[in-house]
């Protein structure tokens, strides 16, 4: 009866909390708000999965590709997905994924600890894509693709929210801090490692062209 849920992401409710005065009191001094409660560590310790994505050319043409480059293609899949839940719309671009742990015996953990959740828990995700998927760069104007995104899903790098003002919808100063250690940066290369090697498999022989 005594207590309030806030549950608005790890982006608003720090952003709530601290517009509400509950926060960094020289902060929130700074930017005109009456702290209510002393709490430096609200905003800090941002925890997110840094994610890339890698590209390879495919001889097909059976891929997602097209539909985001030509409205025409775009109507006539959708049409049939509405008429009967067949064609490209009934399977998702990015609805295959593994999950896999970098060695045991990798050199990164005689300075770190294995962040994991236990020896079954994975460092790594890989989330396989039909067609190129465009995360940071616009899809090529030619070309079928397969993509293959690699995430790092026990990030150690930890970032910030804070506050840009005291106007509620002015969005905050998000820092991420991406890649800030060690470890972060071997799990992503060993990803990287994996969906290359991956790729060189006999079943691929024939549809992977090039890498992107």
């Amino acid at each position: 009866r005594n207590e309030v849920v806030l549950s608005a992401g790890s982006i608003g409710t720090p952003q709530i909390l601290m517009l509400s005065g509950i926060g960094n009191p020289t902060e929130l001094k700074a930017l005109g708000i009456k702290p209510v409660l002393d709490l430096p560590e609200v905003g800090q310790h941002l925890q997110d999965h840094p994610f890339m994505s890698n590209y390879w050319t495919v001889n097909s043409t059976n891929t997602s590709d097209d539909i985001f480059r030509n409205t025409s293609i775009f109507n006539a899949d959708l049409a049939q997905w509405t008429a009967n839940k067949t064609g490209l719309f009934g399977n998702g671009p990015g609805n295959t994924v593994g999950f896999l742990r970098i060695p045991s015996n990798a050199s990164i953990f005689q300075t770190a600890p294995d962040p994991a959740a236990g020896p079954l828990s994975p460092h790594v995700e890989l989330i396989f894509g039909d067609g190129y998927s465009a995360t940071a760069t616009p899809q090529p104007a030619t070309g079928h693709f397969l993509s293959i995104n690699t995430a790092v899903v026990t990030p150690t790098s930890r970032g910030s929210v804070r506050l840009a003002s005291a106007d509620p919808f002015a969005f905050p100063l998000i820092n991420p801090n991406f890649f800030n250690t060690t470890f972060d940066q071997l799990v992503m290369l060993s990803a990287v490692k994996s969906a290359r090697a991956f790729v060189t498999a006999a079943p691929w022989q024939g549809f992977i062209m090039s890498r992107f």
